[in-house]
């Protein structure tokens, strides 16, 4: 355990990636009696300016009044955004050493997809699919280069660092792996999938300034206003449902073969073969 008599620490850290699930294996484990997480999933210590100037106090206090006799942690999965994989494996290692480490990964034409339909829900994407796909350097491909974004992790974690695919999470063996990896007793695995993208709800202009103002924690005081307000905020259009849409459709050339050159890549850098189920592109 990572204790100290002045600080909390995690145990393990969930680095990503983001659309993969990390919020579903989350709560599996912390349904687990041998754990305790803390209220914040994403603390993006290691990876936000603005909360590792916060200091180190900080981030343990997320932990504190967590007993040494079960084990902590949290899911971040900024800690494996492109730009920032590089610099939080860094400041992991030197924080909390060779800690075990889980990251979650899913087909990567399926996280770009999904990338894709939450920006496009957020309202912060308005061109069709294949154009943002097709876009130099695009975060949505960017973020699915599996290889690219694990490469500082290999280097320095090794193998405590478990790779493991969302889709073998959900059927089984990837939750035996992760309770192994973690040291936790094996049991069944939980079920239900959470967060899930395409089960959310169009943001509009006016709910992405309510969301970023945190307008919604005083939603219980508008009492009948509440659901006229939700029509307007999230309402949808047919331009959005074709964008939604668009996201069904084949990846550029260039895109899908950079992801699958990607997924041999990731193969040779974890030592094992990755087999990803449905299209290729």
């Amino acid at each position: 355990m990572r204790v100290t008599s002045e600080r909390r620490l995690p145990d393990f850290l969930v680095i990503g990636t983001a659309k993969s699930g990390t919020t579903t294996l989350f709560r599996w484990l912390g349904a687990q009696p041998e754990v305790a997480l803390p209220a914040t999933k994403e603390p993006n210590f290691f990876g936000r300016e603005e909360r590792w100037a916060l200091g180190l106090d900080w981030y343990a206090g997320h932990f504190a009044g967590i007993g040494d006799d079960r084990l902590t942690g949290e899911a971040s999965v900024r800690y494996t955004a492109p730009e920032l994989a590089e610099l939080a494996a860094g400041r992991i290692e030197a924080v909390l050493g060779r800690l075990p480490l889980v990251c979650l990964l899913r087909n990567p034409v399926e996280r770009t997809r999904s990338h894709y339909r939450h920006q496009v829900q957020r309202g912060r994407e308005r061109r069709p699919f294949p154009d943002a796909v097709a876009e130099p350097d695009n975060p949505y491909i960017a973020a699915s280069r599996y290889a690219t974004v694990l490469r500082p992790y290999v280097r320095r974690f090794g193998d405590a660092l478990a790779v493991v695919r969302f889709e073998d999470l959900l059927a089984g063996p990837g939750w035996d792996a992760v309770c192994t990896h973690l040291g936790l007793t094996p049991r069944p695995a939980p079920t239900g999938a959470h967060n899930v993208t395409a089960t959310k709800e169009r943001f509009t202009a006016p709910a992405r300034i309510a969301y970023r103002r945190r307008w919604q924690r005083l939603a219980p005081a508008l009492g009948p206003l509440r659901a006229p307000l939700r029509r307007v905020a999230l309402r949808d259009g047919r331009r959005y449902r074709r964008l939604l849409t668009s996201a069904e459709a084949p990846l550029p050339d260039e895109a899908a073969d950079l992801l699958a050159a990607e997924t041999g890549t990731l193969a040779t850098l974890i030592g094992r073969p990755i087999v990803w189920e449905g299209p290729p592109r």
